[in-house]
């Protein structure tokens, strides 16, 4: 299928015959460089509609990531090239070091998650005490929007009212 529409797509485009001739026009490179890239384009397009693929990209930001995560992420991935590049030894400090990073890495994620939702409200309370009106709201929208629990009972007292008249 993917030849088959690769091609109907190629047949499309017109052959520029005079820019193909050895010669020095610069409007001739011009035209081969949209000739190349339309041929990359039909490519693409032919793959798209015909080749099965997911969609990649960011999915749900994790809350505390870029604070307890990405740290140890780029560490884990430092030692892991220098593991590889030493031949990926079993033993020895660079292999030690790897293990020990790429452990670190997974603890620092299970613990984000565990601690989600009070990352959360930290954060919350924070953009609270700074006076961020703007990320104020927008962190309220993002906890009303999430599934993180928030606290009916405030001061002991619950009730959207009641709760008002406490603040």
């Amino acid at each position: 299928m993917y030849k088959n529409k690769l091609r109907d797509k190629v047949n499309s485009i017109m052959l520029p015959r005079a820019a193909l001739l050895w010669c020095c026009n610069a409007q001739h490179g011009e035209t081969l460089k949209k000739y190349s890239s339309d041929i990359i384009r039909c490519c693409i397009e032919a793959a798209s509609c015909t080749i099965p693929h997911t969609l990649t990209g960011k999915g749900k930001p994790v809350p505390g990531w870029d604070e307890y995560v990405a740290p140890f992420r780029e560490q884990s991935i430092l030692w892991h090239k220098m593991w590889i590049d030493c031949g990926h030894p079993h033993s020895r400090v660079v292999a030690e070091t790897m293990r020990r990073t790429r452990a670190a890495y997974h603890y620092a994620i299970r613990r984000v998650k565990k601690n989600e939702t009070e990352i959360v409200r930290e954060h919350f309370a924070d953009m609270i005490l700074q006076n961020k009106s703007r990320d104020f709201w927008s962190e309220v929208q993002r906890m009303k929007s999430s599934k993180t629990a928030v606290s009916a009972t405030v001061d002991g007292v619950s009730g959207c009212n009641e709760i008002a008249d406490v603040c």
